[in-house]
């Protein structure tokens, strides 16, 4: 099974309305509220990419409590309840494929479903399975558009287009237990081979290249590294690549977010700008741009 790429993040809200305000403030263009057709949930996205290529962030909420436990989304209550990113979302190109290398490798599929827009078309078929081998929640999802049919719609509605001029996803990042054990399953399992490796300020990063953007498994160097304390699994953030830092942080103090300074990225040869998930809806926005 190969993983085609990052599709996107499913960030868990429970104010739909006033966490898709403050991302408007920060100078991205979202869609209009759409419910689904199980009846319990709702979601705006922000895309970010180009005619070939994209990258969506998903705010997705609950309207209706009974009807999401009835339809199975206790998971989705649960995460609106703690707060940040629930889940990374993988493309595959085939579903049946990716169910019988997860079932020979006794995996569980925990959500086996297809999903539909509100007005009763195809979106695709997603597959959740279980997390612990993998260190952070994720989903495989097979659509029936393809991803040159979508891009090409996105683009011709204006989804690309924003204030806040992020030019593509550059990682996502989890923390894991056991670096090691974890990066195999990646290999094994979902066919995503190591790409690299970088050591400082305390951690220890082993990053899988999936389509254009990187997920980083992090783990502390010793015990007085200064992510030793950290949740394990996905941090609520997304670093996404941008061409002018400077202007970019100005427009983000412009709009009152309070963006850090311009810093010295852990990766080589880059910097960066966060904005802490405090001031957006618990998902850090972190900016990065490298020097050639």
């Amino acid at each position: 099974m190969i993983l085609t790429r990052i599709d996107h993040v499913i960030l868990a809200v429970a104010d739909l309305d006033g966490s898709a305000q403050l991302f408007e403030q920060l100078g991205l263009s979202l869609t209009q509220p759409m419910r689904h057709k199980d009846a319990a949930t709702e979601n705006q996205v922000f895309f970010i990419g180009n005619e070939s290529s994209e990258f969506y962030v998903e705010l997705l909420s609950v309207h209706d409590r009974d009807r999401a436990l009835e339809t199975g989304r206790s998971d989705l209550l649960w995460a609106i309840d703690r707060g940040g990113l629930m889940r990374v979302m993988m493309e595959v190109d085939d579903a049946d494929e990716a169910r019988g290398k997860l079932g020979a490798a006794g995996v569980t599929i925990v959500q086996d479903r297809t999903v539909h827009r509100d007005d009763g078309s195809l979106i695709g078929e997603v597959l959740i399975p279980e997390t612990e081998l993998f260190g952070l929640d994720i989903g495989l999802i097979s659509y029936a558009e393809s991803l040159v049919n979508r891009c090409s719609r996105h683009a011709e509605g204006g989804r690309f287009r924003h204030r806040l001029p992020l030019l593509r996803l550059d990682h996502l990042a989890a923390f894991v237990s056991d670096l090691d054990a974890t990066t195999a399953a990646w290999r094994s399992i979902l066919g995503v081979e190591l790409s690299g490796r970088v050591e400082g300020h305390g951690m220890l990063i082993h990053q899988l290249q999936v389509g254009d953007a990187v997920l980083e498994l992090i783990a502390p160097d010793g015990l007085d590294s200064p992510v030793a304390t950290r949740p394990l699994g996905l941090a609520s953030m997304a670093a996404f690549e941008v061409e002018d830092l400077p202007s970019c942080r100005s427009l983000l103090a412009d709009q009152g977010f309070d963006p850090n300074p311009i810093t010295q990225g852990v990766l080589p040869n880059s910097e960066t700008v966060v904005v802490g998930g405090e001031k957006l809806s618990e998902f850090t926005l972190q900016l990065i741009s490298f020097r050639s």
